[in-house]
């Protein structure tokens, strides 16, 4: 009998593996199945499957160890590179001090590249942080200490359509070359939540001139 294909991957970067000890446990108390990808873009240390385990997350997993620190763009291709295999329809990417508590895709149209959702963000207070990991919905928005981001413009905790992602890894190359002359000209770095959310925007847009976030 063949095994139902994953839906959904969820792909989680780290290089601080302490920081695993936030997001595994959160990704292990959602409801729904997903396959988790790990890339442990830190070539000092190795991310193992009983590791994981231990940390509460008994689902579909597989893990990416890298020979060489790639940065976190490059490591979530490789992510993507790994998830085209299992053929998903969609795919989340996180970062290992994140804390991705809720995975529902609802019912949108084809021309829906992808679902933008909310997020909050915890500053300074460890006590909230402790808090949330017990109980996701256990927060109040402070507007200091935690605040609300509506809309979370960015690809972490956003479900992306796997097609796009898949094509865009084809032109990552062709595209290194330009994305370092501009790094050069810039004055500081910006993150690589929303380069990568604006090179997904950009290319839906110039294959399908219909595709909305």
């Amino acid at each position: 009998m063949m095994r139902k294909r994953n839906n959904i991957v969820v792909g989680l970067t780290t290089i601080n593996n302490e920081m695993l000890k936030i997001s595994i446990p959160a990704l292990a108390k959602l409801q729904q199945k997903f396959l988790l990808i790990v890339h442990n873009d830190n070539p000092m240390t190795t991310v193992s499957k009983r590791q994981i385990r231990k940390l509460g997350y008994c689902g579909d997993l597989q893990i990416i160890n890298s020979t060489e620190t790639l940065g976190e763009l490059k490591a979530r291709f490789e992510i993507i590179k790994l998830a085209k295999t299992f053929k998903p329809e969609w795919i989340v990417f996180c970062n290992d001090d994140d804390l991705l508590i809720d995975l529902e895709i609802p019912e949108v149209s084809d021309d829906t590249f992808a679902i933008i959702q909310n997020a909050i963000v915890l500053h300074h207070n460890v006590g909230n942080l402790l808090k949330v990991m017990e109980n996701s919905k256990d927060f109040d928005v402070d507007g200091e200490n935690v605040t609300l981001l509506r809309p979370n413009i960015g690809v972490c905790g956003t479900p992306i359509r796997s097609k796009i992602l898949f094509e865009l890894a084809k032109i990552l190359p062709d595209i290194e070359d330009g994305m370092k002359k501009l790094e050069e000209k810039l004055d500081f770095y910006p993150p690589i939540n929303s380069v990568m959310w604006n090179y997904v925007n950009t290319y839906a847009h110039h294959i399908n001139k219909d595709y909305v976030p």
